[in-house]
Formats: structure tokens, sequence, C-alpha cells
């Protein structure tokens, strides 16, 4: 038998039916950059912000770069990499060290004080809700 539906005139009309389908992406890694005026030694200062930053010759900024699998599934082999800035080099003291959160630093020996080119992070797998961080200090040069 099939479902019907009676109105008060006696008619049967078919009952409808509705299915939605939703599509949900497995992996979706987002990045979000932020960057904060800090002191070159110490590697404190401004709140970290997603809007440019000035920096004069001489100062140096904080770079922090997250990363979130907002998906349903695990990603694998993500890499976090930055560059730096053309007229910087990369800033390096006890307060200053680049870090990795929730993932391994890449070729972290060059990784010195005055090192210019790339900077990354790798995480061989990456469950969903997973987030992982790199953090690195650049100086402009003089």
């Amino acid at each position: 038998s099939s479902d019907v539906c009676s109105s008060d005139l006696g008619q049967n009309h078919p009952v409808l039916t509705n299915t939605d389908l939703t599509t949900v992406t497995a992996g979706q890694v987002r990045l979000v950059k932020d960057q904060a005026l800090v002191d070159c030694t110490t590697g404190t200062g401004t709140a970290y912000t997603q809007t440019t930053v000035s920096a004069k010759p001489g100062q140096c900024v904080k770079y922090r770069i997250v990363a979130t699998n907002e998906g349903n599934a695990t990603v694998t082999n993500v890499v976090i990499s930055d560059n730096t800035p053309s007229y910087t080099q990369l800033n390096v003291t006890a307060g200053t060290a680049v870090t990795a959160t929730g993932a391994t630093l890449q070729n972290p020996t060059t990784y010195t004080n005055g090192y210019k080119g790339t900077v990354s992070a790798a995480q061989a797998s990456f469950a969903p809700n997973a987030t992982a961080s790199l953090e690195f200090v650049i100086k402009v040069d003089e």
C-alpha cells in the first residue's frame, strides 16, 4: 500500500517527502597568520593582530601561523611554511627562538640569527579539530 493523505473533499493525495543531502568536506585545513611588533631580545610586545604591522629598520615582528583541521577526516603531510619577508632576517635569541606546537620544525639547525629563507614545520597526521602552529621573529634590515 502507498502512503496517502485524505482531504475533507474526499480526495486522496500522495504524502510528500523531502530529503536533504549534506556533503561534508573530508579534510579542510584553515591557516591564520598573525603578527605582533616585539622586543628583539625578549620576543614580548604588542598583542597579535591580523592587520598590518609597521616596523622600522632594526625593529622586530613576531609571526604566528596557526593551522586547524576543520574537516571531519584526518589530513596527512601538513606543512606550515613561510618565508622571511624581503629586507628582513630571522632574529634568533633565547627569547625569540623559532617554535612549533603540534608539529615538528623542519631543518631546525638552519634557523639561526640572520637566516633568510623558508621557515617550516610539518605534521604527518593531522586529526579533525587538531591545531598546530609555527612562530618566528624577523628583524627589519638596517
